[in-house]
């Protein structure tokens, strides 16, 4: 009777080492599993692309590559240079920019009017936010000019070199940012990342740039 009870404690304690035995290679196999799926997963999509988003949440036409604008010399109406874009002097703000030629058609009033509604309806947020034109040729054209000052004068007006902005941008998918049709997002960092072309409305515009301000540091 003993032999009997001293054998069933053997193969029990036989049993429950085998148990564990199994329960540590379960884990350990979990363990290696948890490090190396995310790294083999991580892997695929970076080599196919496989499961990345390919819709984002903004209206706007995004600026591909990001670009920063700091090194554009820029002048105001006396020829002086400025340092509108330069952080943090500047006060870290955004900037809804329109690069022409000095004067002003049908989609460029289009635009700075666009521009205007939307800083007026950011409300309290509005101060984070300035508006600028900037003409590539020395001379504005005096109807334009006359425009700006009676209708756009809470906007900064400046000169910069149009070579020097086609250069900026050549190598971006927005190489024609200077034709007066388009609004630049300048961010808080002086990196030119979005556009709104003629097609984008002011509500669309609207949404993104409260989104931006939601979601950036005020300073």
């Amino acid at each position: 009777m003993r032999v009997e009870t001293e054998n069933h404690q053997d193969a029990s304690v036989t049993t429950q080492t085998a148990i564990a035995d199994r329960r540590s290679k379960i884990m350990a196999w979990m363990v290696i599993g948890v490090i190396t799926v995310p790294m083999l997963a991580a892997y695929v999509i970076f080599k196919t692309g496989l499961g990345i988003p390919t819709g984002t949440v903004n209206k706007g036409d995004l600026i591909l590559p990001a670009t920063s604008i700091e090194s554009l010399e820029i002048s105001n109406t006396e020829n002086q240079v400025v340092d509108w874009l330069q952080t943090p002097s500047a006060g870290f703000k955004w900037r809804l920019i329109v690069v022409g030629d000095g004067r002003c058609d049908e989609i460029c009033e289009a635009q700075l009017y666009k521009s205007r509604q939307v800083h007026k309806r950011l409300a309290d947020k509005a101060r984070r936010v300035e508006r600028i034109y900037l003409s590539t040729s020395p001379q504005i054209d005096p109807a334009f000019a006359e425009l700006l000052q009676s209708e756009y004068p809470r906007m900064s007006v400046g000169q910069v070199d149009q070579t020097a902005v086609e250069n900026l941008f050549v190598a971006t998918n927005q190489a024609d940012v200077s034709s007066g049709e388009k609004i630049l997002v300048v961010d808080q960092q002086g990196y030119a990342m979005m556009t709104y072309a003629e097609h984008h409305t002011g509500g669309e515009m609207l949404d993104d740039m409260k989104r931006l301000l939601k979601y950036s540091y005020d300073g």
